[in-house]
């Protein structure tokens, strides 16, 4: 079986390029995830392509499972077989993760009706029945036009668990952890192949939506800083207080109230040269 071919671009705002359904295999319900936005693509014919242009602003949420589900429509938590896209729930819910536990970059995810082309359904005439189901899933690359660009808050999701991080000014390393939940944002984990740097982040979330203070490491001073309810803009001045080897690292008390774990989003505005 083939592949998706082609890559996207982000400029300025949008996210464009051409897809191009090189799997052999006629796609349905196809939808591209990417932070915390679903863009909707529908049907691709076997060969068939699909140009996409998709404007990335607002406040974005990290996705999850949940998220992806209710995109397809269906019961909620408890589907039941013959409900709308039953099978595809059960399938999706296993498969939304990268293999370190958090969606790589942008991913491709559609459906064929059928068995995947490598063999056939066989049985006497009138007494077989194909129930084949293939989910598509693949990570897309996607470049920076030269110029400005915006990363969307959620597009990058963070890394959970104990943070372990070498200190600027010697060769100890320290360990932080003292029983909130430690985020990692790792700009690079955006996937942007070309030479760029960052001039602001945005760091948002809404106002009460988490009970405790939200937290950021100054790594110049070895401390962290309470954020304002709502997040905060860090601007170029401010950057190598908290951006270091490109991550920024946040501190929360607990998830946020909601169907699943919904986390502050990092913007990113810088330029690519």
């Amino acid at each position: 079986m083939g592949s998706i071919e082609g890559s996207l671009y982000l400029e300025g705002k949008s996210l464009k390029g051409d897809l191009v359904n090189q799997t052999g295999l006629d796609l349905r319900d196809s939808r591209l995830v990417l932070g915390g936005r679903v863009i909707r693509i529908g049907r691709i014919p076997a060969g068939g392509t699909v140009h996409i242009e998709e404007k990335l602003e607002g406040l974005n949420i990290p996705p999850g499972p949940e998220m992806l589900l209710a995109e397809l429509g269906g019961r909620g938590n408890q589907p039941r077989p013959g409900d709308p896209f039953f099978r595809e729930r059960q399938i999706l819910s296993e498969n939304v993760y990268g293999e370190l536990g958090w969606p790589a970059g942008i991913q491709f995810i559609g459906w064929h009706d059928g068995p995947p082309g490598v063999f056939e359904v066989a049985g006497k005439p009138g007494q077989r029945e194909d129930c084949g189901l293939v989910l598509v899933k693949q990570a897309i690359k996607m470049d920076i036009a030269a110029g400005r660009f915006h990363l969307p808050a959620g597009f990058i999701t963070p890394r959970r668990g104990d943070l372990k991080y070498t200190a600027l000014t010697g060769v100890e390393s320290k360990v932080i952890y003292d029983g909130h939940v430690n985020l990692v944002y790792n700009i690079d984990d955006a996937g942007i192949r070309s030479n760029f740097k960052i001039e602001a982040l945005d760091i948002q979330y809404i106002q009460g939506q988490f009970a405790s203070p939200v937290e950021i490491y100054n790594c110049q001073q070895d401390k962290w800083e309470q954020l304002p309810d709502g997040g905060r803009r860090i601007t170029a001045d401010e950057l190598s207080r908290y951006l270091n080897d490109n991550k920024v690292r946040l501190k929360v008390a607990g998830e946020s109230p909601a169907p699943y774990p919904v986390w502050p989003g990092l913007a990113v505005e810088g330029v690519v040269s």
